[in-house]
Protein backbone atom coordinates (compact mmCIF):
# COMPACT_ATOMS: atom_id res chain seq x y z
CA UNK A 1 0.00 0.00 0.00
CA UNK A 2 0.98 3.51 -0.71
CA UNK A 3 1.69 5.59 2.32
CA UNK A 4 0.60 9.19 2.69
CA UNK A 5 4.00 10.47 1.55
CA UNK A 6 3.72 8.64 -1.75
CA UNK A 7 0.31 10.11 -2.34
CA UNK A 8 1.66 13.57 -1.65
CA UNK A 9 4.47 13.08 -4.14
CA UNK A 10 2.08 11.82 -6.76
CA UNK A 11 -0.21 14.82 -6.20
CA UNK A 12 2.67 17.24 -6.60
CA UNK A 13 3.71 15.55 -9.83
CA UNK A 14 0.17 15.77 -11.17
CA UNK A 15 -0.03 19.49 -10.26
CA UNK A 16 3.28 20.18 -11.97
CA UNK A 17 2.07 18.38 -15.07
CA UNK A 18 -1.19 20.38 -15.05
CA UNK A 19 0.66 23.65 -14.63
CA UNK A 20 3.05 22.78 -17.46
CA UNK A 21 0.11 21.92 -19.70
CA UNK A 22 -1.67 25.17 -18.82
CA UNK A 23 1.48 27.20 -19.55
CA UNK A 24 1.76 25.47 -22.90
CA UNK A 25 -1.86 26.41 -23.73
CA UNK A 26 -1.20 30.01 -22.68
CA UNK A 27 1.83 30.19 -25.00
CA UNK A 28 -0.27 28.87 -27.86
CA UNK A 29 -3.07 31.31 -27.04
CA UNK A 30 -0.62 34.22 -27.23
CA UNK A 31 0.47 33.02 -30.66
CA UNK A 32 -3.17 32.88 -31.81
CA UNK A 33 -3.74 36.49 -30.76
CA UNK A 34 -1.30 37.58 -33.48
CA UNK A 35 -3.04 35.67 -36.30
CA UNK A 36 -4.56 37.82 -39.09
CA UNK A 37 -7.31 35.28 -39.78
CA UNK A 38 -9.66 35.76 -36.83
CA UNK A 39 -11.83 32.82 -37.87
CA UNK A 40 -8.88 30.46 -37.70
CA UNK A 41 -7.74 32.05 -34.43
CA UNK A 42 -11.21 31.68 -32.85
CA UNK A 43 -11.49 28.04 -33.92
CA UNK A 44 -8.12 27.28 -32.43
CA UNK A 45 -8.76 29.26 -29.25
CA UNK A 46 -12.00 27.33 -28.79
CA UNK A 47 -10.00 24.12 -29.07
CA UNK A 48 -7.54 25.44 -26.49
CA UNK A 49 -10.45 26.30 -24.19
CA UNK A 50 -11.77 22.77 -24.40
CA UNK A 51 -8.31 21.41 -23.64
CA UNK A 52 -7.96 23.92 -20.72
CA UNK A 53 -11.20 22.70 -19.17
CA UNK A 54 -10.03 19.10 -19.34
CA UNK A 55 -6.93 19.82 -17.23
CA UNK A 56 -7.49 18.87 -13.59
CA UNK A 57 -7.87 21.82 -11.22
CA UNK A 58 -5.89 21.57 -7.96
CA UNK A 59 -7.27 24.72 -6.47
CA UNK A 60 -3.89 26.43 -6.20
CA UNK A 61 -3.37 30.19 -6.30
CA UNK A 62 -0.90 29.76 -9.11
CA UNK A 63 -3.49 27.94 -11.19
CA UNK A 64 -5.82 30.90 -10.68
CA UNK A 65 -3.12 33.29 -11.93
CA UNK A 66 -2.61 31.11 -15.00
CA UNK A 67 -6.35 31.05 -15.58
CA UNK A 68 -6.47 34.86 -15.52
CA UNK A 69 -3.60 35.02 -18.01
CA UNK A 70 -5.32 32.50 -20.30
CA UNK A 71 -8.61 34.46 -20.12
CA UNK A 72 -6.71 37.61 -21.07
CA UNK A 73 -5.39 35.84 -24.17
CA UNK A 74 -8.93 34.75 -25.02
CA UNK A 75 -10.26 38.26 -24.57
CA UNK A 76 -7.51 39.63 -26.85
CA UNK A 77 -8.57 37.18 -29.54
CA UNK A 78 -12.24 38.06 -29.09
CA UNK A 79 -11.49 41.80 -29.21
CA UNK A 80 -9.54 41.33 -32.41
CA UNK A 81 -12.41 39.30 -33.82
CA UNK A 82 -14.78 42.11 -32.85
CA UNK A 83 -12.63 44.64 -34.72
CA UNK A 84 -12.41 42.39 -37.75
CA UNK A 85 -16.17 41.79 -37.64
CA UNK A 86 -16.68 45.56 -37.72
CA UNK A 87 -14.37 45.91 -40.73
CA UNK A 88 -16.11 43.04 -42.51
CA UNK A 89 -19.52 44.57 -41.77
CA UNK A 90 -18.28 47.88 -43.18
CA UNK A 91 -17.09 46.12 -46.36
CA UNK A 92 -20.48 44.42 -46.79
CA UNK A 93 -22.36 47.65 -46.15
CA UNK A 94 -20.25 49.27 -48.90
CA UNK A 95 -21.28 46.50 -51.28
CA UNK A 96 -24.92 47.04 -50.27
CA UNK A 97 -24.59 50.77 -51.00
CA UNK A 98 -23.16 50.00 -54.45
CA UNK A 99 -25.94 47.48 -55.10
CA UNK A 100 -28.48 50.32 -54.99
CA UNK A 101 -27.05 51.66 -58.26
CA UNK A 102 -29.30 50.33 -61.07
CA UNK A 103 -26.32 50.13 -63.47
CA UNK A 104 -24.00 48.18 -61.17
CA UNK A 105 -22.37 44.86 -62.13
CA UNK A 106 -24.30 42.64 -59.70
CA UNK A 107 -22.32 39.52 -60.56
CA UNK A 108 -19.10 41.26 -59.62
CA UNK A 109 -20.65 42.50 -56.34
CA UNK A 110 -21.69 38.95 -55.49
CA UNK A 111 -18.14 37.72 -55.99
CA UNK A 112 -16.86 40.49 -53.73
CA UNK A 113 -19.50 39.56 -51.12
CA UNK A 114 -18.27 35.99 -51.08
CA UNK A 115 -14.72 37.15 -50.49
CA UNK A 116 -15.67 39.20 -47.40
CA UNK A 117 -15.24 37.11 -44.21
CA UNK A 118 -17.92 36.80 -41.54
CA UNK A 119 -18.95 39.69 -39.33
CA UNK A 120 -20.84 37.47 -36.90
CA UNK A 121 -23.70 35.07 -37.55
CA UNK A 122 -26.46 37.49 -36.61
CA UNK A 123 -24.93 40.45 -38.47
CA UNK A 124 -24.13 38.22 -41.43
CA UNK A 125 -27.78 37.22 -41.72
CA UNK A 126 -29.02 40.79 -41.32
CA UNK A 127 -26.72 42.17 -44.01
CA UNK A 128 -27.32 39.23 -46.32
CA UNK A 129 -31.08 39.78 -46.19
CA UNK A 130 -30.58 43.42 -47.16
CA UNK A 131 -28.12 42.61 -49.92
CA UNK A 132 -30.14 39.72 -51.28
CA UNK A 133 -33.28 41.87 -51.40
CA UNK A 134 -31.39 44.36 -53.57
CA UNK A 135 -30.15 41.50 -55.76
CA UNK A 136 -33.67 40.18 -56.27
CA UNK A 137 -34.92 43.68 -57.05
CA UNK A 138 -32.03 44.20 -59.49
CA UNK A 139 -32.65 40.96 -61.37
CA UNK A 140 -36.39 41.52 -61.44
CA UNK A 141 -35.81 44.99 -62.89
CA UNK A 142 -33.30 43.59 -65.36
CA UNK A 143 -35.82 40.98 -66.48
CA UNK A 144 -38.43 43.70 -66.90
CA UNK A 145 -35.91 45.83 -68.77
CA UNK A 146 -35.04 42.88 -70.97
CA UNK A 147 -38.68 42.41 -71.89
CA UNK A 148 -39.04 46.14 -72.54
CA UNK A 149 -35.77 46.07 -74.45
CA UNK A 150 -37.09 43.41 -76.80
CA UNK A 151 -40.08 45.62 -77.49
CA UNK A 152 -37.83 48.65 -78.02
CA UNK A 153 -35.60 46.62 -80.31
CA UNK A 154 -38.63 45.62 -82.38
CA UNK A 155 -39.82 49.24 -82.60
CA UNK A 156 -36.33 50.46 -83.50
CA UNK A 157 -36.04 47.79 -86.19
CA UNK A 158 -39.37 48.81 -87.69
CA UNK A 159 -38.36 52.50 -87.70
CA UNK A 160 -34.96 51.78 -89.25
CA UNK A 161 -36.43 49.57 -91.95
CA UNK A 162 -38.79 52.43 -92.85
CA UNK A 163 -35.84 54.85 -92.92
CA UNK A 164 -33.93 52.53 -95.25
CA UNK A 165 -36.94 52.28 -97.56
CA UNK A 166 -37.22 56.08 -97.72
CA UNK A 167 -33.45 56.41 -98.28
CA UNK A 168 -33.71 54.00 -101.21
CA UNK A 169 -36.31 56.27 -102.81
CA UNK A 170 -34.09 59.32 -102.32
CA UNK A 171 -30.64 58.07 -103.26
CA UNK A 172 -31.04 58.94 -107.00
CA UNK A 173 -33.10 62.10 -106.50
CA UNK A 174 -31.93 64.91 -108.82
CA UNK A 175 -32.67 67.65 -106.27
CA UNK A 176 -29.35 67.36 -104.45
CA UNK A 177 -29.91 70.23 -102.00
CA UNK A 178 -33.34 69.07 -100.81
CA UNK A 179 -32.21 65.43 -100.72
CA UNK A 180 -29.13 66.33 -98.69
CA UNK A 181 -31.36 67.96 -96.05
CA UNK A 182 -33.65 64.93 -96.13
CA UNK A 183 -30.75 62.54 -95.53
CA UNK A 184 -29.71 64.67 -92.55
CA UNK A 185 -33.22 64.30 -91.14
CA UNK A 186 -33.15 60.53 -91.74
CA UNK A 187 -29.82 60.24 -89.94
CA UNK A 188 -31.21 62.09 -86.92
CA UNK A 189 -34.25 59.80 -86.93
CA UNK A 190 -31.90 56.81 -87.13
CA UNK A 191 -29.97 57.96 -84.07
CA UNK A 192 -33.17 58.73 -82.16
CA UNK A 193 -34.58 55.27 -82.95
CA UNK A 194 -31.98 53.58 -80.73
CA UNK A 195 -30.46 50.13 -81.12
CA UNK A 196 -32.06 46.92 -82.28
CA UNK A 197 -30.65 43.50 -81.40
CA UNK A 198 -26.94 43.30 -82.27
CA UNK A 199 -27.25 41.16 -85.39
CA UNK A 200 -30.00 43.13 -87.13
CA UNK A 201 -28.62 46.46 -85.88
CA UNK A 202 -25.32 45.90 -87.73
CA UNK A 203 -27.10 44.61 -90.82
CA UNK A 204 -29.53 47.54 -90.96
CA UNK A 205 -26.78 50.07 -90.35
CA UNK A 206 -24.71 48.63 -93.19
CA UNK A 207 -27.66 49.05 -95.59
CA UNK A 208 -28.34 52.62 -94.49
CA UNK A 209 -24.64 53.52 -94.47
CA UNK A 210 -24.27 52.20 -98.04
CA UNK A 211 -27.21 54.29 -99.24
CA UNK A 212 -25.78 57.40 -97.54
CA UNK A 213 -22.40 56.78 -99.15
CA UNK A 214 -24.01 56.37 -102.58
CA UNK A 215 -25.83 59.68 -102.20
CA UNK A 216 -22.79 61.38 -100.65
CA UNK A 217 -20.74 60.42 -103.72
CA UNK A 218 -23.32 62.12 -105.97
CA UNK A 219 -23.61 65.06 -103.58
CA UNK A 220 -19.85 65.61 -103.44
CA UNK A 221 -19.62 65.52 -107.23
CA UNK A 222 -22.52 67.98 -107.46
CA UNK A 223 -20.97 70.43 -105.01
CA UNK A 224 -17.58 70.11 -106.69
CA UNK A 225 -19.16 71.02 -110.02
CA UNK A 226 -21.20 73.74 -108.34
CA UNK A 227 -18.07 75.28 -106.79
CA UNK A 228 -16.40 75.23 -110.21
CA UNK A 229 -19.39 76.97 -111.79
CA UNK A 230 -19.57 79.49 -108.97
CA UNK A 231 -15.86 80.22 -109.33
CA UNK A 232 -16.30 80.78 -113.07
CA UNK A 233 -19.35 82.96 -112.44
CA UNK A 234 -17.43 84.98 -109.89
CA UNK A 235 -14.54 85.58 -112.29
CA UNK A 236 -16.96 86.54 -115.07
CA UNK A 237 -18.75 89.01 -112.79
CA UNK A 238 -15.48 90.50 -111.59
CA UNK A 239 -14.56 91.06 -115.25
CA UNK A 240 -17.90 92.81 -115.84
CA UNK A 241 -17.28 94.98 -112.77
CA UNK A 242 -13.82 95.92 -114.12
CA UNK A 243 -15.21 96.80 -117.57
CA UNK A 244 -18.03 98.88 -116.10
CA UNK A 245 -15.60 100.69 -113.79
CA UNK A 246 -13.28 101.51 -116.68
CA UNK A 247 -16.19 103.02 -118.68
CA UNK A 248 -17.24 105.05 -115.64
CA UNK A 249 -13.76 106.35 -114.84
CA UNK A 250 -13.17 107.35 -118.46
CA UNK A 251 -16.66 108.91 -118.74
CA UNK A 252 -17.48 107.07 -121.92
CA UNK A 253 -20.99 108.35 -122.55
CA UNK A 254 -21.16 107.68 -126.27
CA UNK A 255 -23.93 105.61 -127.82
CA UNK A 256 -21.74 102.55 -128.34
CA UNK A 257 -20.61 102.49 -124.68
CA UNK A 258 -24.15 103.11 -123.41
CA UNK A 259 -25.36 100.09 -125.37
CA UNK A 260 -22.43 98.06 -124.00
CA UNK A 261 -23.24 99.04 -120.41
CA UNK A 262 -26.77 97.77 -120.93
CA UNK A 263 -25.35 94.53 -122.33
CA UNK A 264 -23.25 94.11 -119.16
CA UNK A 265 -26.43 93.75 -117.08
CA UNK A 266 -27.68 91.05 -119.47
CA UNK A 267 -24.34 89.22 -119.28
CA UNK A 268 -24.43 89.51 -115.47
CA UNK A 269 -27.66 87.53 -115.33
CA UNK A 270 -26.28 84.93 -117.75
CA UNK A 271 -23.11 84.49 -115.66
CA UNK A 272 -25.03 82.52 -113.03
CA UNK A 273 -24.57 82.34 -109.26
CA UNK A 274 -21.21 82.78 -107.54
CA UNK A 275 -22.66 81.82 -104.15
CA UNK A 276 -24.79 84.02 -101.96
CA UNK A 277 -21.96 85.70 -100.04
CA UNK A 278 -19.82 86.49 -103.11
CA UNK A 279 -22.88 87.37 -105.18
CA UNK A 280 -24.04 89.91 -102.62
CA UNK A 281 -20.60 91.48 -102.40
CA UNK A 282 -19.84 91.69 -106.12
CA UNK A 283 -23.42 92.70 -107.01
CA UNK A 284 -23.23 95.63 -104.58
CA UNK A 285 -20.02 96.74 -106.28
CA UNK A 286 -21.43 96.29 -109.80
CA UNK A 287 -24.74 97.96 -108.98
CA UNK A 288 -22.92 100.95 -107.48
CA UNK A 289 -20.78 101.39 -110.59
CA UNK A 290 -23.79 101.07 -112.91
CA UNK A 291 -25.76 103.62 -110.88
CA UNK A 292 -22.82 106.03 -110.91
CA UNK A 293 -22.40 105.55 -114.66
CA UNK A 294 -26.01 106.24 -115.56
CA UNK A 295 -26.14 109.11 -113.07
CA UNK A 296 -23.11 110.51 -114.87
CA UNK A 297 -24.80 109.88 -118.21
CA UNK A 298 -27.85 111.79 -117.00
CA UNK A 299 -25.69 114.69 -115.88
CA UNK A 300 -23.83 114.60 -119.21
CA UNK A 301 -27.10 114.71 -121.12
CA UNK A 302 -28.43 117.47 -118.93
CA UNK A 303 -25.24 119.44 -119.59
CA UNK A 304 -25.57 118.83 -123.31
CA UNK A 305 -29.24 119.81 -123.17
CA UNK A 306 -28.32 123.00 -121.35
CA UNK A 307 -25.64 123.77 -123.91
CA UNK A 308 -28.07 123.09 -126.75
CA UNK A 309 -30.70 125.31 -125.17
CA UNK A 310 -28.11 128.04 -124.84
CA UNK A 311 -27.19 127.62 -128.50
CA UNK A 312 -30.85 127.67 -129.53
CA UNK A 313 -31.45 130.81 -127.47
CA UNK A 314 -28.41 132.44 -129.00
CA UNK A 315 -29.59 131.39 -132.46
CA UNK A 316 -33.05 132.77 -131.74
CA UNK A 317 -31.60 136.08 -130.57
CA UNK A 318 -29.38 136.25 -133.61
CA UNK A 319 -32.31 135.60 -135.94
CA UNK A 320 -34.39 138.25 -134.18
CA UNK A 321 -31.54 140.69 -134.72
CA UNK A 322 -31.48 139.72 -138.39
CA UNK A 323 -35.24 140.31 -138.62
CA UNK A 324 -34.89 143.73 -137.00
CA UNK A 325 -32.02 144.57 -139.32
CA UNK A 326 -34.07 143.48 -142.34
CA UNK A 327 -37.02 145.56 -141.17
CA UNK A 328 -34.80 148.62 -140.80
CA UNK A 329 -33.48 148.07 -144.31
CA UNK A 330 -37.04 147.74 -145.62
CA UNK A 331 -38.02 151.04 -143.94
CA UNK A 332 -35.02 152.75 -145.56
CA UNK A 333 -35.91 151.24 -148.93
CA UNK A 334 -39.53 152.35 -148.52
CA UNK A 335 -38.37 155.93 -148.01
CA UNK A 336 -36.02 155.68 -150.94
CA UNK A 337 -38.84 154.33 -153.12
CA UNK A 338 -41.02 157.35 -152.24
CA UNK A 339 -38.24 159.73 -153.14
CA UNK A 340 -37.20 157.91 -156.33
CA UNK A 341 -38.67 159.14 -159.64
CA UNK A 342 -37.20 156.48 -161.86
CA UNK A 343 -39.70 153.70 -162.45
CA UNK A 344 -36.97 151.09 -162.93
CA UNK A 345 -35.47 151.91 -159.58
CA UNK A 346 -38.87 151.67 -157.91
CA UNK A 347 -39.39 148.21 -159.36
CA UNK A 348 -35.88 147.20 -158.22
CA UNK A 349 -36.55 148.50 -154.68
CA UNK A 350 -39.85 146.62 -154.53
CA UNK A 351 -38.09 143.39 -155.55
CA UNK A 352 -35.44 143.93 -152.88
CA UNK A 353 -38.17 144.61 -150.26
CA UNK A 354 -40.04 141.46 -151.33
CA UNK A 355 -36.84 139.40 -150.96
CA UNK A 356 -36.23 140.83 -147.52
CA UNK A 357 -39.82 140.18 -146.45
CA UNK A 358 -39.45 136.54 -147.62
CA UNK A 359 -36.21 136.31 -145.67
CA UNK A 360 -37.99 137.73 -142.58
CA UNK A 361 -40.70 135.08 -142.93
CA UNK A 362 -38.03 132.40 -143.19
CA UNK A 363 -36.31 133.69 -140.06
CA UNK A 364 -39.64 133.89 -138.19
CA UNK A 365 -40.36 130.28 -139.17
CA UNK A 366 -36.91 129.22 -137.93
CA UNK A 367 -37.53 131.11 -134.67
CA UNK A 368 -40.90 129.36 -134.29
CA UNK A 369 -39.19 126.01 -134.82
CA UNK A 370 -36.61 126.84 -132.16
CA UNK A 371 -39.32 127.92 -129.72
CA UNK A 372 -41.18 124.66 -130.37
CA UNK A 373 -38.05 122.65 -129.66
CA UNK A 374 -37.38 124.61 -126.46
CA UNK A 375 -40.80 123.91 -125.04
Amino acid sequence: MKNNLDEIYEGVADLDEAIAERKDLIAKAKELASLEDSKEAINKINDLSRRWRRIPYWESAYEDELAEEFDACLNACYEKRKELYALNAQAKEQIIAEAKNPHVNMKELMERWKDVPSCGREKDEELWQEFNALRQEFYAKRKEDFENQKERFAQAKEIKEAIIKEAESLVDNENIIATNEKFKELFEKWRAAGRTDTESNDELWEKFRTLRQQFNTRRNAYFHELREKQSQAYQAKKALVAEALENLENKRFNRETIDRMKELSVEWKKAGSAGREKDDKVWKEFRGIMDDYFDGLKEERQARQSQWQERMASSKDYKNELIQNQKRQIERLEREKEETLAESRVREIEEIIADKEDYIKQLEKEIADIEAKLQ
